[in-house]
């Protein structure tokens, strides 16, 4: 309830209780075949990490969080994901540099790491293409473009 709150307020709309249900059941229809999927969500702020747990559990998704670079690298390297998202902006180890790193690993060389994050600059775009990244989402995440792969 509060994840949706939220979501609307983003948006700028207050009154989409009419519009959730068909937006809810268009997610369910896009996200089937990846129900149970296992991501690597990396992100350092704790509010955007409880709000994406949620917003991909709703997806039928399985999600580990890592706080920082070092730790999604390190994960990576552990456990077999289906996919990252990763954040841009995290102290220490960001998130290209970390896909850089991931990349350079056996395991890392196939595995689909879309950037999740508030940088949504022409020149964030091809910094997260010429560090490996697959796909890059612009915060706030819209439900129906992240289930479409856009």
């Amino acid at each position: 309830s509060l994840f949706d709150t939220v979501i609307d307020l983003q948006r700028g709309s207050t009154g989409t209780r009419r519009r959730r249900a068909p937006v809810a059941r268009a997610i369910q229809h896009l996200t089937r075949t990846i129900r149970g999927a296992r991501v690597l969500l990396a992100e350092d702020n704790p509010t955007n990490q409880l709000v994406a747990q949620e917003f991909l559990a709703r997806m039928g998704l399985v999600v580990d969080v890592a706080g920082n670079g070092a730790e999604a690298v390190e994960r990576v390297a552990q456990t077999g994901y289906d996919a990252v998202l990763m954040d841009l902006h995290m102290p220490g180890m960001d998130g290209l540099e970390a896909t850089r790193r991931i990349r350079a690993t056996e395991r890392g060389r196939t595995l689909p790491i879309l950037a999740m994050t508030a940088a949504a600059l022409a020149q964030d775009r091809e910094a997260t293409r010429a560090a490996g990244m697959n796909g890059h989402i612009a915060k706030p995440i819209d439900a129906i473009e992240l289930t479409r792969g856009n």
